[in-house]
């Protein structure tokens, strides 16, 4: 079943009062709405009332050290969340390059919140959870236990991410991103005050 014809910003915007339902929550019917967003050939979906909005982002702060999946911090309205290749973090690709500015949608994961890359239309479509196939073998391995399943829709493949245990696995990391320090660059200039403070790997050793 495809997505219903609505631009995904106004549904986005429309079930507001949604968001603070749980990340899992289905309609009476049982069915459960997922946010698609393009993968190569195929989609990933992740739970509706889990995506607040799109955002774009003009300008990010690379991280030194950070781990593949993150491109870096943007500022999201006097928050500092990480930019998350979730692919990539999965484990079903390389991390992307990305471009400034970048076009995303946030996402909000009780108090976790990262924003993820979108490039190409997104969907918003209903599944029913009998309608969920097992992940094949060749895309489990690292993946297998973030995704919940896959779905066959008229526009393709959907992977479902399960965000739940998505989220746990990003929290450790993400925490580690998320310590802001003032710093001076040369002759005296202040430098992006998104720089953040991490160790190197055997630091202190």
């Amino acid at each position: 079943m495809r997505a219903a014809p609505e631009e995904p910003q106004e549904v986005l915007e429309e079930r507001a009062h949604h968001f603070a339902q749980p990340l899992d929550s289905q309609d009476g019917d049982g069915d459960t709405e997922l946010f698609l967003i393009p993968e190569g050939v195929t989609w990933l979906g992740l739970p509706l009332p889990a995506v607040s909005r799109l955002y774009r982002a003009e300008r990010w702060a690379r991280v030194p050290f950070a781990p593949a999946w993150c491109h870096g911090l943007v500022n999201l309205r006097g928050e500092i969340v990480a930019v998350v290749d979730l692919a990539a973090f999965i484990g079903l690709r390389p991390r992307a390059s990305l471009a400034s500015p970048v076009l995303g949608v946030v996402v909000e994961a009780g108090e976790t919140d990262f924003l993820v890359p979108v490039e190409g239309r997104t969907e918003i479509a209903s599944i029913r959870q009998e309608g969920m196939e097992a992940v094949p073998r060749p895309v489990a391995g690292q993946a297998a236990n973030l995704l919940r399943g896959l779905v066959r829709l008229e526009i393709g493949l959907v992977l479902v991410v399960d965000l739940e245990r998505a989220v746990e696995a990003l929290k450790a990391e993400i925490a580690l991103l998320r310590e802001p320090t003032p710093a001076v660059g040369a002759g005296g200039m202040a430098q992006d005050p998104l720089v953040i403070k991490r160790p190197a790997c055997g630091a202190g050793r």
